[in-house]
């Protein structure tokens, strides 16, 4: 029989303001086993792991207990609390930039894992690690800086800190969602083929389903089913459940079916199912009364709910809508767009010779591998980098032109382009309200009319209701959101400025299955209303669900795919 490492006995957590996060959480897990949780953004999912790892805000309420080999971590002190994170509880955190010292380079940063208990590491031991997570020229990367490595990279860098003490336990919150497919599947194989039990934290159920040995369903900070991931994915019996497997995207072109509604104010106590609002087979039971966690799903339909399919009453995902513009022409085109970073001894080009052309209404998927240079052709694109040869057009209008050795820019850098970046914290100003990020753009110089504070909250308001986010305050700041919350406040803040092009760098990377199926049909109804968009991700099955042309990056070259 395994050892039990880690076990949960109603575990509840309450924040400073009063928000239930967690509310009786039970489950353990055995040495070599993988359970992972799975659910929308804001569901807790990240609660429980903080939780585990005393890493919750001061003020923060924990009860129930939380077994670590038999050891109660509740009410722990500090000071053995940090003996027991790195060495025997490894963390991979969901934001690797967020979790980098800025101004130390990568190979320091990795190094920390020692340091920071005392010990004594080889620098060696390091490089081979950073090349056994296939980081090419690990040796020359390691010494550059965290904005310098893409974001697959840097959470491959991530990965190398958590689990270099070989933790018996080991919690992954999101370790992939900046990792294309392959080398997600590379990454997790090696974390999953270690002798530690593994907590998994993720929104990609297709991922889930391929390593884990048991899934946790998790919505509104409680767990509504449980079972092996045999049963889960092919027999799901919570309506929630369900809804989840029916967003994944699936091969075809056809849209994701979104969840309506959203998660409920997890602020407010009530005695009803916390899913009813959005559940189709709700009765009147379900309105006054939460059901319990019996057999693996807390259902009042129980085992009812698996003998049925979900199915929309009315499809509104796969119409096909009529283009409110009224002619199809060249916003944009790139001509032999070439870069390679002289900083770098790498020989290979990033960038080499790369033709694009993008018509109004037109949405372009580019996918990729890690490192292959899409977020450079973003950044190339909107004009924050500078290309070594070739030239970007907007209909007629270079973007820039050259003068000897310096570089001209022609067009001015409102209007055009809006940027969804891939670290959605980092984009926005962690001193203002959300409902300001959002309608900052409205703000903008080239504006001729500025329209009043009130008007747009009113406005923020509309847009976060139509993305899933009628729950969130939009006098809410960056800091109190979920990093999934957060990616969408950035996509939403892009389609409020309706420019000529959206450059979208893994606008759903940090997105659940239900959340991202919304921004699918969001992003195809804006390219409806004329909005062109040139969109790179990892997800090329979701890229095919939504976007008119798709494009290989690899070698520095662009391949068409469809």
């Amino acid at each position: 029989m395994k050892k039990i490492q880690l076990q949960l006995k109603n575990l509840s957590v309450c924040y400073p303001d009063k928000t239930l996060a967690c509310d009786k959480i039970s489950f353990r897990l055995e040495t070599g086993k993988c359970l992972a949780i799975v659910g929308e953004s804001g569901s807790g999912k990240s609660t429980i792991a903080r939780a585990i790892l005393n890493l919750l805000p001061k003020g923060t309420k924990r009860t129930g207990s939380i077994l670590f080999n038999e050891k109660e971590l509740v009410g722990i002190s500090e000071k053995k609390m940090r003996q027991i994170r790195g060495t025997r509880i490894g963390f991979i955190s969901q934001d690797p930039y967020a979790a980098c010292n800025p101004v130390l380079s990568v190979f320091r940063h990795v190094a920390e894992a020692w340091h920071a208990h005392g010990l004594t590491f080889v620098p060696d031991k390091i490089i081979t690690a950073f090349s056994s997570m296939g980081i090419r020229h690990s040796k020359e990367q390691a010494g550059r800086y965290p904005h310098e490595w893409s974001g697959g990279m840097l959470q491959r860098a991530e990965i190398t800190a958590a689990s270099i003490h070989h933790p018996s336990v080991i919690i992954a919150d999101e370790p992939t969602s900046a990792l294309d497919k392959d080398l997600a599947d590379s990454i997790l194989r090696l974390i999953v083929s270690l002798d530690s039990a593994i907590l998994l934290i993720s929104h990609d159920l297709s991922l889930v389903s391929d390593f884990a040995d048991d899934i946790a369903v998790c919505y509104a900070g409680q767990l509504v089913e449980m079972g092996s991931v045999t049963r889960i994915t092919n027999h799901p019996r919570h309506p929630y459940t369900q809804a989840l497997m029916n967003a994944v995207c699936k091969k075809g072109g056809l849209l994701p079916e979104p969840l309506s509604g959203s998660v409920p104010d997890l602020k407010q106590v009530s005695s009803a199912c916390s899913f009813a609002p959005r559940c189709r087979y709700k009765m009147e039971k379900c309105l006054n009364e939460a059901p319990g966690l019996i057999q693996g799903v807390a259902c009042h339909l129980n085992d009812k709910t698996g003998l049925q399919q979900w199915e929309p009453t009315i499809d509104l995902l796969n119409e096909s809508k009529e283009p409110t513009f009224n002619e199809s022409k060249l916003v944009l085109e790139l001509i032999g767009i070439s870069k390679r970073f002289k900083e770098s001894s790498i020989a290979d080009p990033i960038l080499d010779g790369i033709n694009l052309a993008l018509k109004t209404g037109e949405i372009i998927g580019v996918c990729g591998s890690s490192g292959s240079g899409k977020s450079t052709l973003l950044k190339i694109v909107s004009g924050i980098e500078i290309p070594d040869t070739g030239m970007i057009r907007y209909g007629s209008d270079p973007l820039w032109k050259y003068k000897g050795k310096r570089v001209i820019r022609c067009l001015p850098r409102n209007g055009y382009t809006m940027s969804v970046f891939q670290n959605p914290y980092s984009s926005l100003d962690q001193r203002w309200p959300i409902w300001r990020s959002i309608t900052e753009p409205a703000m903008a110089a080239h504006c001729k009319t500025r329209p009043s504070n009130s008007h747009r909250k009113l406005v923020a308001a509309r847009l976060l209701k139509n993305a899933g986010l009628s729950q969130l305050n939009g006098l809410e700041r960056p800091s109190e959101l979920s990093v999934g919350q957060c990616q969408r406040v950035c996509i939403l803040r892009a389609l409020f400025a309706k420019p000529a092009v959206i450059l979208a760098d893994e606008p759903t990377s940090a997105l659940d299955v239900t959340s991202a199926a919304g921004i699918y049909k969001l992003f195809k109804d804006y390219a409806c209303q004329g909005i062109a968009m040139i969109i790179v991700s990892h997800d090329e099955t979701g890229l095919h669900s939504f976007c008119d042309s798709m494009f290989r990056l690899s070698g520095g070259k662009l391949s068409r795919i469809c």
